[in-house]
């Protein structure tokens, strides 16, 4: 907050996968007037409709989500459920998977107006020896610059009017 960051990503579950709403509620009034955005541990709650309500009574502004599976292509009928339940109380966005080849899709089917996408891609190293004995293929994770690009325009054709 001190260095002037808009907003925080956490995410707190209890033991028995509901939301920990007393630690998330302190925290989300400790980063006021940042934003709060419960991350992707929302995934791994054992009722997501009772999770959402939880997650809107600690005060955070959106939650990342998959739609409880890896891709949130895959999950978007549970996202589009929870996008009609939070009743625009609460900023759903989906993300995992998203790329330029479905975002437009999975922001039509589920009403999401904000996703989220790290597009990124793996690249080789340029590590010119590699330890045999480690038996591992060294390679880096970069920003996909280009597809980022690729989603902005899927976005802007889809979307303009």
């Amino acid at each position: 907050k001190s260095l002037g960051f808009e907003g925080i990503v956490t995410g707190l579950l209890n033991v028995d996968a509901t939301i920990d709403i007393k630690r998330t509620t302190i925290l989300t009034e400790l980063a006021y007037p940042m934003e709060v955005t419960f991350h992707r541990a929302y995934d791994r709650a054992v009722n997501p409709l009772q999770a959402l309500e939880a997650v809107i009574e600690c005060g955070c502004q959106r939650i990342l989500t998959s739609g409880q599976v890896p891709n949130a292509f895959d999950g978007k009928e549970l996202i589009k459920q929870l996008i009609l339940q939070a009743d625009e109380r609460i900023v759903i966005m989906p993300g995992s998977g998203v790329r330029s080849n479905n975002i437009a899709e999975l922001a039509t089917y589920t009403g999401a107006r904000e996703l989220h996408s790290s597009a990124r891609k793996n690249i080789g190293s340029v590590m010119e020896f590699v330890q045999k004995g480690m038996q591992e293929q060294l390679e880096n994770i970069v920003v996909d610059v280009d597809e980022i690009k690729k989603m902005k325009t899927v976005l802007k054709t889809s979307f303009a009017g």
